[in-house]
């Protein structure tokens, strides 16, 4: 009888379901007794973990930098933003005050500028109504 033969025959009878399960059974004692992880890859994976958490709490920190970066950038925007209103109401008061008419004579009215931009509604013809 060959070796196939032998082992079709032990699970026919049944009895192979029981060597399966002893494998099994010897394989996951073998696991958890460390029989089957080699003990340096262990250490090594152990202190990798080890690593990661330290590097870990580390980088738990790095939130604090990152808010007081962000705190410092809103601040410069914020005096940025000052400083350009601030610009922007001497600039009226200089055309409000020095200047007869603020606007060029040759800009659009509101009406003109309408009129301009309106669309016909002709399908494939989005363009101005007069071009």
């Amino acid at each position: 009888m060959s070796d196939a033969e032998l082992i079709a025959s032990i699970f026919q009878t049944g009895g192979g379901w029981a060597v399966a399960g002893g494998l099994a059974v010897l394989m996951l004692v073998g696991v958890l007794r460390g029989w089957m992880i080699p003990g340096p890859q262990h250490r090594r994976e152990l202190d990798q973990a080890h690593r990661e958490t330290d590097s870990g709490v580390k980088r738990g920190d790095e939130w604090r930098e990152t808010a007081l970066a962000k705190d410092a950038v809103i601040d410069r925007v914020t005096k940025q933003n000052t400083d350009l209103i601030q610009a922007n109401k001497i600039s009226d008061h200089f055309y409000s005050t020095y200047l007869e008419h603020p606007v060029p004579e040759d800009t659009l009215s509101h009406e003109e500028v309408q009129r301009a931009t309106e669309t016909t509604t002709e399908p494939g013809n989005p363009g101005p109504a007069g071009a």
